[in-house]
């Protein structure tokens, strides 16, 4: 009987060495696929980081660029336009009134 034993546990250690042959494997394939996500993801960061600090510049630029514009706009909004206006018909009025009378006196 002991010689049935040891036949029967001759296959099942068998089988008991492939199952840790097929777990090494798994873990092994496992743990590149693991590194290479990781690496993968570490790019997607690096990649991520560099778009941020171009967008923050371009940020920084364009509240440079709004300000500008705003002081602009200010300057054009204190100039009395109105008053302007009005100032420069009257003197085109009374630059015609003067060759009116430039061109009568001859």
């Amino acid at each position: 009987m002991s010689m049935s034993i040891l036949q029967s546990i001759i296959p099942i250690s068998y089988g008991i060495g492939i199952l840790g042959i097929s777990g090494a494997v798994f873990s092994f394939v496992r743990y590149n696929n693991y590194k290479g996500t990781v690496e993968l993801q570490n790019d997607n960061i690096k990649a991520l980081e560099d778009q941020a600090k171009i967008h923050s510049q371009m940020l920084d630029n364009n509240k440079i660029t709004i300000e500008k514009l705003n002081a602009r706009i200010n300057v054009v909004e204190s100039l009395p336009l109105e008053a302007i206006l009005t100032e420069l018909k009257n003197i085109s009025n009374t630059q015609n009134k003067m060759l009116k009378n430039l061109i009568s006196k001859k």
